[in-house]
């Protein structure tokens, strides 16, 4: 099998380097994102979702728990990899918490069904039950939150499906 390059950043198209640049200033463009950028349209794309969490009112800490659930249902090392240091490094989840979030449990009722909910739609095609539905809306949220919180999971399997597709090079510390 011929093997996917994860590409410097001075080989993107001039279009995602300009989307780029702002990252590469503040310190790297994480291979993930290099390679989503070969394509302009994606990372176009990719940008837009990812903005949802930032609009939605699901803290950084619950994200977090969504997104490692995600990782972990997808089985993608590099995501898996990328958000339990980006957990830990920038949300301050301690290493019990982000294994809480990867196999979908918690103390905290809230996060817990939060992990769950986004494992059981990663693994099930997006299908959750009515009791799943319920438990969702129980916690408080509505329908606009539903779709952020779906939002936030096609995000993740963006990049869960780059890497697995392409097994490029894991950049974070690997988990």
């Amino acid at each position: 099998m011929k093997k996917i390059i994860v590409p410097l950043f001075e080989e993107l198209p001039k279009e995602s380097q300009e989307v780029l640049e702002p990252m590469k200033r503040k310190g790297r463009v994480p291979n993930i994102i290099r390679t989503i950028a070969t394509s302009p349209a994606l990372l176009e794309g990719y940008n837009k979702m990812e903005a949802i969490g930032k609009r939605s009112k699901f803290s950084a800490k619950e994200q977090e728990y969504i997104k490692l659930a995600v990782a972990e249902a997808n089985q993608c090392t590099y995501c898996i990899a990328a958000h339990s240091y980006i957990a830990k490094h920038m949300v301050k989840m301690s290493d019990e918490e982000i294994l809480e979030a990867r196999n979908c449990n918690s103390h905290d009722k809230k996060l817990g069904t939060l992990s769950c909910l986004a494992a059981t739609a990663a693994k099930n095609r997006g299908h959750l039950d009515e009791a799943d539905l319920n438990n969702f809306l129980e916690l408080g949220y509505d329908t606009k939150d539903l779709m952020n919180f779906i939002g936030i999971i096609i995000t993740m399997i963006i990049t869960n499906y780059v890497h697995n597709i392409t097994d490029i090079e894991i950049d974070f510390p690997k988990v």
